[in-house]
């Protein structure tokens, strides 16, 4: 049977609250086109965090920049709503991007930038194995290899 395509979009912004969630939305709306152009894009860019008990998006993780070519490192991002950080959703989804990402051949290694001061976000880096490699435009800079 096929999909209906514009029945599933519209159950899909309802179910995450798209109209009231401005950012979410607007990567939405720039990553879809990119899936659209190239499929093989797919898993390289945001993926939701989703509070399974109470079914909400609660932040987002994932890739930035291009799907890596052979040896070419890949950026990993991340962040949770105020409400539900201290969970363990910014471990737990980082730990399975990382994880993915190394799984690949192409992909040697992931890294990651984060403030000096942002003492969460350090921790989480620190708790799924990366390795701190100094500093970056004032960000530490961190990575993981296979």
């Amino acid at each position: 049977m096929p999909v209906d395509r514009g029945a599933a979009a519209a159950e899909l912004r309802r179910e995450l609250r798209l109209e009231t969630n401005r950012e979410l939305s607007g990567l939405l709306a720039i990553y879809g086109p990119r899936i659209a152009e190239d499929p093989d894009r797919l898993g390289w860019g945001p993926w939701l965090l989703v509070a399974r008990a109470a079914g909400s998006v609660v932040g987002s993780a994932g890739f930035m920049g291009k799907r890596p070519e052979d040896g070419e490192p890949i950026e990993l991002g991340y962040g949770v709503h105020a409400d539900y950080r201290n969970r363990g959703y910014a471990s737990e989804a980082t730990r399975a991007l990382v994880d993915w990402a190394l799984s690949h051949p192409a992909v040697e290694r992931v890294v990651a930038r984060c403030d000096p001061a942002n003492a969460p976000s350090v921790r989480v880096l620190e708790k799924i194995g990366m390795t701190r490699r100094g500093e970056e435009e004032g960000m530490l800079a961190w990575g993981a290899r296979r």
